[in-house]
C-alpha cells in the first residue's frame, strides 16, 4: 500500500460538539466528542530513513499519512473515570498472535486527550476549529512496524468498555 509501509496502533476520536475547541483539559475534551475509535494507522512514510526528514519534509509527505482500518467506535462516557481509564489503557499490538508491542493511554503526551487540546489550540492560531464530525487521531501508542504478508495483526485496547480489538490482514499483492 505504499513506498515503505509501515502500521502502528492510534485511536481516533468523533468530535460531537464546537465546546471541544475550548477544552484545556482531557475531561473538557470528553464534552465535545461522542466516540473513540479503535484505529491501525497504515501511513507510508516514503523514505528509507525518516531520521532524516526536517519538519518541511515531514509536512510535504502529510506525516506519512495514507490509509487505516478501524474498529467499533465505543460510546464516550463525560466521567471523570472514563478519563481515567483512557489514560490508564493498555493498547497491546499482537502478530499472528504474538506480542509485537505495547504501550499506555498516558503514552501519548501524558494523557491521549491532550492531543485534541493541543490540536484544536493550533488550529485556532489559524483560524480554524474542529467541527462535529471530524475525526481526530489522537498518536501511536506502539512502535512503527512493517507490515509482513501473510501478518494478522490485532490491536488490543485493555481497560476500555467491552477490550474493543481491531484487526487488519496484511497479504502479498497479486
Amino acid at each position: 500500500f505504499g513506498a515503505r509501509p509501515l502500521f502502528e496502533a492510534d485511536l481516533l476520536v468523533r468530535v460531537s460538539s464546537s465546546a471541544v475547541n475550548s477544552a484545556t483539559t482531557p475531561a473538557g475534551v470528553l464534552a465535545g466528542i461522542d466516540q473513540l475509535i479503535p484505529f491501525i494507522e497504515l501511513p507510508d512514510l516514503l523514505v528509507e530513513d525518516p531520521a532524516a526528514l526536517d519538519g518541511v519534509a515531514i509536512m510535504a509527505i502529510n506525516v506519512g499519512a495514507r490509509l487505516g482500518v478501524t474498529g467499533t467506535p465505543v460510546p464516550v462516557q463525560a466521567t471523570a473515570a472514563f478519563a481515567q481509564m483512557l489514560r490508564d489503557m493498555q493498547v497491546i499490538v499482537r502478530g499472528d498472535g504474538i506480542e509485537l508491542d505495547r504501550g499506555l493511554g498516558s503514552d501519548v503526551l501524558g494523557h491521549p486527550l491532550n492531543a485534541v487540546i493541543w490540536l484544536a489550540r493550533d488550529l485556532a492560531r489559524q483560524g480554524a476549529a474542529l467541527q462535529p464530525g471530524d475525526l481526530v487521531s489522537l498518536g501511536s501508542f506502539s512502535r512503527l512496524l512493517p507490515p509482513q504478508p501473510g501478518l494478522a495483526v490485532a490491536v488490543e485496547y485493555l481497560g476500555l468498555p467491552g477490550n474493543p480489538v481491531v484487526t487488519v490482514n496484511f497479504r502479498q499483492d497479486r
